[in-house]
């Protein structure tokens, strides 16, 4: 268990609606990366749920300062992505599996209190700090970002009407948009073939996806460290992040965190295993 760890709390007073807000939280990240050692950190920064590598600022800059990622699915009620980020001398990310267990439910069914202390519990962490993007908001940003080189694992082939879901990428390395990066990210297994009648999943199914997910922010992380932060990419950010950080901590952030490069940051999975429950289903149970 790690050593608990309750940082400086964050101001609450991100405006989404206010323009001037908006406006001075874009300025800051797109004339903050044209100086020497910003880029990457800044990089990080507007795609932070993608990535995890979001970073809370604090008034005290030597302490660790921790904030949960989010992302959500269209329901708008579960959490489908769920990253602890960590800045202290690096970003250390923690993926913990929506299934995770506990208490009495998952982590991807939580509210956001309660996922607050579930995820204290688990980690020995505590944060109140947060940014969450619905997938609507991910192809936003996505597609803002011009998109992102990335090598498809397997042919990714698989529908869901209840959801609204339609999933066809071809196994190798192409040029994904916004919609292709979403598929990437929601994909865990195939339709079942006709002739068979048995489909494709990954091996350790939920995990596997977990592990693409880290690859695939790892390929975002170089295209943006390389090619910088545009107005329009802080633009699309601050429309379709939800977060309880200022703009005053948007600017704390990326002065604190300047200087930091790729090598900087590690996303490590929680320590686990994948059970089945006769009540929950599959569940992923912590170490």
């Amino acid at each position: 268990m790690n050593e608990y760890i309750k940082p400086p709390r964050l101001s609450t007073s991100f405006s989404r609606s206010g323009k001037k807000a908006k406006k001075r939280f874009s300025n800051i990240l797109d004339q903050k990366v044209k100086r020497k050692g910003y880029a990457p950190i800044a990089a990080a920064a507007v795609c932070s749920v993608m990535l995890g590598g979001c970073f809370a600022a604090a008034s005290v800059p030597d302490e660790p300062v921790s904030m949960l990622v989010l992302g959500r699915d269209a329901s708008d009620v579960r959490n489908d992505v769920i990253m602890l980020c960590t800045l202290d001398e690096g970003i250390s990310i923690t993926q913990l599996p929506r299934d995770t267990y506990a208490g009495d439910d998952k982590l991807g069914n939580m509210g956001m209190q309660q996922l607050t202390e579930a995820v204290s519990e688990l980690t020995g962490v505590y944060t109140d700090n947060y940014v969450s993007v619905d997938f609507e908001g991910l192809r936003n940003i996505i597609d803002a970002a011009g998109g992102v080189d990335f090598s498809v694992p397997v042919d990714m082939d698989y529908d869901d009407p209840y959801q609204g879901l339609s999933i066809e990428l071809d196994a190798g390395m192409q040029h994904l948009d916004g919609a292709g990066a979403e598929m990437v990210m929601r994909y865990r297994k195939g339709n079942i073939d006709d002739t068979t009648g048995a489909y494709y999943s990954y091996d350790r199914g939920d995990l596997d996806r977990l592990e693409v997910q880290r690859s695939l922010y790892h390929a975002l992380a170089d295209k943006l460290i390389s090619g910088g932060v545009s107005a329009e990419l802080a633009a699309a950010v601050t429309d379709n992040i939800e977060t309880n950080l200022s703009t005053s901590d948007a600017a704390a952030l990326i002065k604190r965190a300047a200087g930091l490069d790729r090598d900087a940051i590690s996303i490590e999975l929680l320590d686990g295993t994948m059970q089945y429950d006769d009540m929950m289903g599959t569940v992923y149970v912590p170490e």
